[in-house]
């Protein structure tokens, strides 16, 4: 669990379950630098929709949206600070006749709520996992993840962490 607040006092976070990030190398960072590293991002103007959208949100007012990556042995914490724990599994897991079991869909439901009071944005995660080899037991789940990973741009495997070992976990799904 990482905590954090500006020196101005105004932001506070609490942050349990990173994936791929930290919360103490982003604080204090503009919208547009926390997301800076995603690939396309700047070019089709995401983030600067992105932020007007959060802007626009009225007090009261909820939005919910999902994200999703992978991860492996159902490793919740993958911050930037724990990546010594778990880095070497991502270039070591394509070989692994395990790999169904230990590679997970990562899905994030994320809520965003502005309050009515304050103003501020509430920004709520919920983490769900669930291994290659149970999706492969829904046979449409099972294509569709297979596709998904073997159509994925290489820059966006690159940036999810999962490019060392996507086209064996593809290759394995579409195998049926």
């Amino acid at each position: 669990m990482t905590s954090a607040k500006t020196r101005s006092g105004s932001m506070q976070a609490l942050v349990t379950f990173a994936a791929d990030w930290s919360l103490k190398f982003d604080v204090g960072m503009k919208f547009h630098e926390i997301h800076g590293p995603v690939p396309r991002v700047k070019e089709e103007q995401i983030v600067s929709r992105a932020e007007q959208f959060l802007m626009r949100l009225q007090p009261g007012e909820k939005y919910r949206r999902t994200n999703w990556t992978m991860t492996i042995d159902r490793r919740l914490d993958t911050s930037t600070e724990t990546y010594p724990n778990w880095a070497q599994d991502r270039g070591t897991i394509a070989e692994d006749p395990a790999l169904p079991d230990r590679v997970h869909l990562r899905v994030e439901v994320q809520h965003l709520i502005r309050l009515p009071h304050s103003g501020a944005i509430l920004f709520l995660v919920r983490t769900y996992l669930l291994p290659l080899s149970d999706i492969a037991r829904v046979p449409v789940w099972r294509e569709r993840m297979g596709r998904v990973l073997a159509e994925l741009p290489e820059d966006m495997a690159e940036y999810k962490g999962i490019s060392r070992y996507r086209k064996t976990a593809s290759d394995w799904l579409l195998a049926g």
